[in-house]
């Protein structure tokens, strides 16, 4: 068994610590108050922890962060992304003004 010096007494040595956390699921958490996400953390749900009265820890697979909504049981960002800019055909034999050709 391998001790850090600087490790309490009766502390789990560093492999059992490794095997610890490697064997544990990891995964996201939404921490959830009247609707809306106030924090997000990752927990093994396993490991004894309450949230905070008033909360509810909700499981995300996907992206989540801090301000979004939860609705119908999902993360809704409030500032979703725009929609991508219209494309525009370029013309090179016939220039406009200011820069290339645009039909």
């Amino acid at each position: 068994m391998l001790l850090s010096p600087l490790a309490p007494p009766g502390a789990p040595d560093p492999e059992s610590l490794i095997k610890l956390y490697t064997e544990k699921k990891m995964q996201t958490y939404a921490m959830v108050q009247g609707g809306t996400v106030i924090n997000v953390v990752v927990w093994d749900g396993a490991t004894p922890y309450a949230p905070p009265e008033g909360c509810a820890l909700h499981a995300c697979d996907g992206p989540v962060g801090i301000g979004w909504a939860w609705v119908d049981g999902a993360p809704v960002d409030p500032n979703p992304p725009p929609p991508p800019a219209p494309a525009r055909i370029v013309d090179p034999e016939k220039p406009a003004e200011g820069g290339p050709a645009v039909l």
